[in-house]
């Protein structure tokens, strides 16, 4: 069998189509809940900055960058 032949076959098979979206839908789960967590952190580096702390204690804090903390100022 030709090989552009079975990778159609084999890519528009069913079960792999299936394990495909399966797998395309975890992976956006992940990347929402990222995107979660740095939005969570953001907001606590702006709250700890409001209160007067040092950007030091935020990024161990965080885990922010200093330059991203800076960013935040």
């Amino acid at each position: 069998m030709e090989f552009s032949k079975w990778i159609d076959e084999y890519v528009n098979d069913e079960q792999t189509l299936r394990i495909y979206g399966e797998w395309n839908e975890r992976i956006q789960r992940e990347a929402a809940r990222e995107e979660a967590k740095e939005e969570a952190s953001y907001d606590i580096a702006k709250k700890l900055l409001a209160t007067g702390a040092d950007t030091n204690y935020v990024h161990e804090i965080t885990g922010l960058s200093i330059n991203d903390i800076k960013n935040i100022k």
